[in-house]
């Protein structure tokens, strides 16, 4: 790029942020604005998944354990039915999980808990989604797998 006047200057710097941006999309991997290839400039280091990958950030339902005495499609009912108001990825990969939605179920003033999760009532009983925050804040027990590393 040969710059003559200071008017090509000003049109350079965003079309070189334009072209990089647009390179980028083209491979797959998506910016924000043009403050983050700033960003990226200055990177020193990259944490990596267990595989080596870079993670795509979409959240997957491995498994569902409860209790014995609870019924485990109805609860995947109700919770799909509670999920279904929120747009978090841990909502989307229940829905996906379960599949299509329970409309019979009545949600009485479901409501968002900002950091924390979910909750609704159902047929009178209170129903908690969400994630550890929200269950030592009501005092409900869980059990941990002390193999695992992550929890949701």
């Amino acid at each position: 790029l040969v710059i003559s006047c200071p008017c090509a200057l000003v049109i350079s710097i965003p079309l070189g942020y334009f072209g990089g941006i647009g390179a980028a999309s083209k491979n797959g991997i998506l910016f924000k604005g043009s403050n983050f290839l700033d960003t990226l400039a200055n990177i020193q280091n990259v944490v990596m998944d267990k595989t080596g990958t870079l993670t795509e950030g979409v959240f997957e339902v491995q498994e569902v354990v409860l209790k014995p005495e609870f019924d485990k499609d109805e609860i995947l009912q109700m919770v799909n039915a509670l999920e279904s108001q929120s747009t978090h990825p841990v909502a989307t990969a229940i829905h996906n999980f379960v599949g299509e939605i329970d409309y019979s179920i009545k949600l009485i003033d479901a409501e968002e808990i900002s950091g924390h999760g979910l909750k609704a009532t159902i047929n009178g009983k209170e129903l908690l989604v969400g994630n550890f925050k929200l269950m030592d804040k009501h005092s409900i027990k869980y059990d941990i797998d002390p193999t695992t590393i992550v929890y949701t």
